[in-house]
Order: structure tokens, then C-alpha cells, then sequence
């Protein structure tokens, strides 16, 4: 496997072990219950909204 290949298939991985959210107003929801510090950001490999603890930019 190339080192390209390795790393999408990393990407794939991490991508797939996320919670998943099919609008950015779902995630801003689950975001108001949880209560935590969290964002929500377009994932670049499944189209689909994900969350992160880390800060903008």
C-alpha cells in the first residue's frame, strides 16, 4: 500500500467511527443537549457533519 493510499484509508477509518449528522442543524442540536464545548465541521470524506472539541481554524 502507498503511503496516499494508507493515509486515505486512515481517514476512512476515523471518518466511519464518528457520530455522523446529515445536516449542520442536527449536529447544532445534539451540540445544545450535550452541553459541551464542541463545534460542528463538513467532513471532507463522507460529505456529512462530524464534531470536534478543537477550536476554529
Amino acid at each position: 500500500m502507498t503511503s496516499s493510499a494508507t493515509s486515505l484509508a486512515k481517514q476512512i477509518a476515523d471518518c466511519e467511527a464518528k457520530s455522523t449528522f446529515c445536516s449542520k442543524g442536527d449536529a447544532l442540536r445534539f451540540i445544545d443537549r450535550s452541553g459541551y464545548p464542541l463545534r460542528p465541521y463538513r467532513c471532507v470524506v463522507c460529505g456529512d457533519w462530524h464534531l470536534t472539541k478543537q477550536g476554529e481554524g
